[in-house]
């Protein structure tokens, strides 16, 4: 894998489109409280399993609490003095719940049965599991990892440090493993292999590392509680490439499949969003947040309030596919077309441009057409497109006022007049198949590379474009976000596309 150079400008333009292409703008989004639990329960662990029940370990009452995606507490498990602190599900959707007084896991089918427990370690605190059916115990007072496999057997332990050492815990998408070690500072990381680096990362003095999770490219995010910050880290390197400030105390942390991340503060009462471009973009107000998880399938946030015993979910993830969203230049003009199928009755799409990138600014209005036996195909023409770069994205509105947004199209116009545009079919792409390429100014071969979210290049190569199509394969490629820049004679056009 080689090195980006940021000298170069090819990567100012990755870094630039990168900047722009995200899906469901989180700043537009507001959070309102979804479920009530008992009083006195005090959520504070949350996971969500396969089928999207969400299960919260209540810290003060010492139970645990299955709600249904419709937001039905329907079961409450677990008797009290049992000292529980964290809760996952696998791939099956089996529970584990970590115990202190146990010292390991129970474990439950969805329906609640007891499945047995798993002794770990001394003072288990939290728990995760990866997309290959494992769960990893983070023991705390014991300073150590356990691995248990999908036959219920601790299959590895790994030692961290003497005593207080790994709190929380995480997976990233190619099954290594991350832990936030509190007391120490420190990140520890378990590649996929079984490797251990105790101190992949070191953290400022006094940061008191919490919460970590990873995006879905892989990069490492860590809250730290103690100095109100989050971290960035280089998943190959442990070194810090960004640190943003948020809100007072902040604990829980997790990041959508766009590369959004969300941080719940809990002194501050609010959740902070970083966007997939770096910026911290939006703080939202809920009641003493402590955790938070998210429903991979809806990208729906769930938040525990512990104080109030409620699950607090972000409003605005509106019921609405986009199948397709392409921009052509012809005749002076910019054609959009989109294809959308819902469920549920919408206001309208309001049509957004910017010149390079920033200050989107709304430039027309298509009423929304429900039809959920079929898509419904939609049309808008820009009749005063301006040279250069011109950005366009489409703000999805319902009858509330709620947005969110669609991914980015972007138009580049030359001083002749003659436009280009690069997109692709289908995104989000399965490892493995083909990726369409469609340019219909492109003609013959077509020196193209592939860019990751860090801005590294993982292919480089000669397409044919044959009446403006080209087909790349994925195959050497892994989950997550990705920018493809192809090259055509004078000409350069970038655009996004997501592996799942």
């Amino acid at each position: 894998m080689k090195k980006h150079d940021t000298a170069n400008p090819n990567f100012l333009i990755l870094a630039l489109l990168l900047s722009l292409s995200f899906l469901g703008n989180p700043t537009m989004a507001q959070l309102s409280v979804w479920a009530s639990l008992p009083g006195g329960s005090g959520p504070n662990y949350i996971t969500v399993d396969p089928s999207g029940n969400i299960y919260t370990q209540n810290i003060s009452n010492t139970t645990v609490s299955k709600i249904t995606p419709g937001g039905t507490v329907t079961a409450v498990w677990v008797s009290p003095a049992m000292g529980i602190r964290g809760i996952t599900s696998d791939i099956s959707g089996r529970i584990f719940v970590s115990s202190n007084t146990l010292g390991g896991c129970y474990v439950y089918s969805s329906t609640g049965a007891s499945l047995g427990t798993i002794s770990t370690g001394v003072g288990p605190q939290g728990i995760a599991a990866d997309n290959l059916g494992n769960v990893y115990v983070a023991n705390y007072s014991g300073g150590t990892v356990s691995k248990i496999n999908s036959s219920l057997v601790v299959a590895a332990n790994y030692t961290i440090s003497g005593s207080n050492g790994p709190f929380c815990i995480c997976t990233d998408p190619s099954g290594n493993v991350y832990t936030a070690n509190y007391s120490l500072n420190t990140v520890s990381k378990i590649s996929a292999g079984g490797i251990l680096t105790a101190s992949f990362a070191t953290l400022p003095a006094g940061a008191g590392p919490h919460g970590v999770c990873s995006d879905p490219s892989g990069n490492i995010y860590v809250s730290n509680n103690l100095n109100n910050t989050v971290v960035k880290l280089d998943p190959s390197t442990g070194a810090i490439v960004n640190t943003w400030t948020v809100g007072t105390a902040p604990l829980g942390i997790c990041a959508d499949s766009h590369g959004n991340i969300y941080v719940a503060n809990s002194v501050s009462n609010s959740v902070s969003v970083i966007n997939s471009a770096g910026t911290l973009s939006a703080t939202w107000t809920t009641t003493d947040p402590v955790q938070i998880s998210i429903n991979s399938a809806t990208q729906t946030l769930y938040i525990t309030n512990q104080s109030a015993s409620t699950i607090s979910t972000n409003s605005s993830i509106l019921p609405v596919t986009l199948t397709s969203f392409t921009a052509q230049y012809s005749n002076n003009v910019v054609g959009l077309e989109w294809t959308s199928q819902s469920t549920t009755d919408l206001g309208y799409f309001e049509v957004e441009r910017s010149v390079g990138g920033s200050n989107f600014i709304p430039i027309g209005k298509v009423n929304f057409q429900l039809n959920i036996n079929a898509p419904i195909n939609y049309r808008f023409t820009d009749q005063s497109p301006v040279m250069g770069q011109n950005v366009y994205r489409l703000a999805i509105v319902d009858l509330n006022g709620n947005s969110s947004y669609s991914e980015t199209r972007t138009m580049v116009i030359s001083t002749s007049g003659q436009a280009a545009t690069l997109s692709v079919w289908p995104s989000p792409i399965h490892v493995g198949q083909q990726l369409q390429i469609n340019c219909s100014s492109f003609q013959g071969a077509s020196k193209t590379k592939v860019f990751n979210s860090g801005g590294q290049e993982v292919w480089e190569g000669s397409l044919l474009f044959q009446d403006g199509l080209a087909h790349l394969p994925t195959n050497g490629l892994t989950s997550g976000v990705y920018v493809i820049m192809a090259n055509s004679g004078n000409k350069q056009i970038t655009t996004k596309f997501v592996i799942q």
